[in-house]
Parts: structure tokens; C-alpha cells; sequence
């Protein structure tokens, strides 16, 4: 009985390992083009447009990788146009709802 509850806890943690590894490659974000760049916008206080192709990766370490991205300009500052961006996040804190 022991075995089996080990097979079976066992199994269920590498289908989790599973789904977080490969489910978000095959997920498309386009959908949350918008909330993400809502988001930058909020933390950078000036306008984020993502206008390329959004990836995201949980395992081994949380990844948001985008194209074509442009950063509006502060007052009296320089605006910035960037070919690929890509921002490393904490686990933990993502976990917890922050992103770091």
C-alpha cells in the first residue's frame, strides 16, 4: 500500500514537472499582450508597447521574452526601442504574486 501511494505521489509530481515545463511553450500569449504591457507601464511610469512575439517559460527559471518592444519617452528624456527583451524573474516571489 506504501509502494503504491509512493507510485502514485510520485507520478503526480512528474506530471505537474511535466505540465509546468512544457505548457507554457505551447500556450499562446498573445492574449495577454495588452495586460503585460499595462503592467510595465504601471512599474516604468511611462508607455510600454509590445509589438512582437511574447514567450513564456516557467522551468528551470521563469522567462517573459518579447520582440519589438518600445518604452515611451520621460519628461524630457529619450524614448527606447528594443529588438528583443527578456526579463528574469524570481520563483518565489512569482509565487507569492510580485513579480521581481
Amino acid at each position: 500500500m506504501k509502494r503504491t501511494a509512493s507510485l502514485i505521489a510520485l507520478l503526480f509530481v512528474g506530471i505537474a514537472l511535466a505540465a509546468a515545463w512544457f505548457g507554457p511553450r505551447l500556450i499562446s500569449w498573445e492574449g495577454q499582450r495588452s495586460r503585460l504591457a499595462a503592467l510595465a507601464s504601471e512599474r516604468l511610469g511611462r508607455p510600454v508597447a509590445l509589438q512582437g512575439p511574447l514567450r513564456v517559460v516557467l522551468l528551470p527559471q521563469p522567462v517573459i521574452e518579447a520582440d519589438e518592444v518600445h518604452l515611451g519617452q520621460e519628461e524630457g528624456g529619450l524614448g527606447v526601442k528594443a529588438k528583443t527583451l527578456r526579463l528574469k524573474l524570481g520563483l518565489t516571489p512569482l509565487l507569492l504574486g510580485r513579480l521581481e
